[in-house]
């Protein structure tokens, strides 16, 4: 838990230091800056609907041929995941 104890004040100050920005706070690491922007692209969203959807029908199919397009979909809705937008 972040105090500001180290510095001679209380834990609640401590917070209310970090809140007005008088703290530095820990770096964050590169794949949480990297989940943290995915998060903000509705293209994540869809592919994480695509996935689901598509994962849900898979077991029902018996043979490879049918399950192709399943599949391809799949590998369609993973590419939306992690692929970014183009900005304009």
């Amino acid at each position: 838990m972040v105090s500001g104890e180290h510095l001679g004040i209380g834990p609640a100050a401590g917070i209310c230091a970090i809140a007005a920005g008088r703290l530095p706070l820990p770096k964050r690491s590169p794949m949480f800056a990297w989940i943290e922007s995915r998060l903000k692209e509705p293209s994540t969203y869809a592919g994480i609907a695509g996935v689901i959807g598509t994962m849900t029908f898979l077991p029902h199919y018996t043979d490879i041929a049918s399950a192709i397009p399943v599949v391809g979909a799949a590998i369609a809705s993973l590419m939306a995941i992690v692929l970014t937008e183009k900005s304009k």
